[in-house]
C-alpha cells in the first residue's frame, strides 16, 4: 500500500505497514526475551507441587468468598495463598502437601450446586485451551416411588441433574 504525503508543496510517497494491535520495528527484527533465572524454575517447581488450578462450574465467586469456602469446606492445616484468573479460574497454592493432596484426592466438592473443576497446576497454562469434557455419574435416588421408575422419568431426572 503507497501513501503520498504532502510535505511543503512536494509530495514524497511512503511505504506503509499495516499491523494491527503490533509494532513492526524498522530494523525487522522481532525482540524476543528468554527467561532462564533459576529463580523463575524454583517458582515454577514449587507451583508444581503446591498449587492446584480451580473453577466453580459457571459459577465466579469473589475472592472473598473463596477464602470462606476454602476454609469451611477443606479446612487446611496449613496456609493457602489463592490467586485469581480470568474467567472464573483460580490458583490455591497450599503451603502444606499434605493439605493439598488431602484435597485433591476428596471430593466431589460444590458451591451450591455449582461443581468444582480441579486440575493439577501446569505451566504455561492457558485457559482458552481448557476443554472440559463430560463425565458420567452413578446417583441414588433413594425413596423413588417405583411408579416413577420409567425411562422417560428417570430420564427427565437425569436430564435435570445434568445441567446444574
Amino acid at each position: 500500500m503507497r501513501k503520498e504525503k504532502e510535505n511543503g508543496g512536494s509530495s514524497e510517497r511512503l511505504d506503509s505497514i499495516k499491523t494491527v494491535g503490533a509494532y513492526k520495528p524498522k530494523s525487522g527484527i522481532i525482540p524476543r526475551v528468554v527467561l532462564c533465572d533459576p529463580a523463575i524454575q524454583a517458582h515454577r517447581d514449587h507451583m508444581t507441587e503446591h498449587a492446584i488450578i480451580c473453577k466453580f462450574m459457571g459459577l465466579w465467586p469473589m475472592e472473598r468468598a473463596l477464602h470462606v469456602w476454602i476454609r469451611s469446606h477443606w479446612k487446611p492445616k496449613g496456609g493457602i495463598h489463592l490467586h485469581l484468573g480470568s474467567k472464573g479460574f483460580f490458583t490455591v497454592v497450599f503451603t502444606s502437601l499434605e493439605d493439598k493432596d488431602r484435597v485433591f484426592e476428596g471430593g466431589p466438592y460444590f458451591y451450591a450446586v455449582a461443581g468444582l473443576y480441579m486440575r493439577p497446576w501446569m505451566m504455561n497454562f492457558v485457559l482458552e485451551h481448557e476443554t472440559f469434557t463430560p463425565v458420567l455419574v452413578w446417583i441414588r435416588l433413594y425413596s423413588l416411588p417405583l411408579d416413577y421408575w420409567l425411562p422417560e422419568s428417570l430420564k427427565t431426572i437425569g436430564n435435570k441433574l445434568g445441567h446444574f
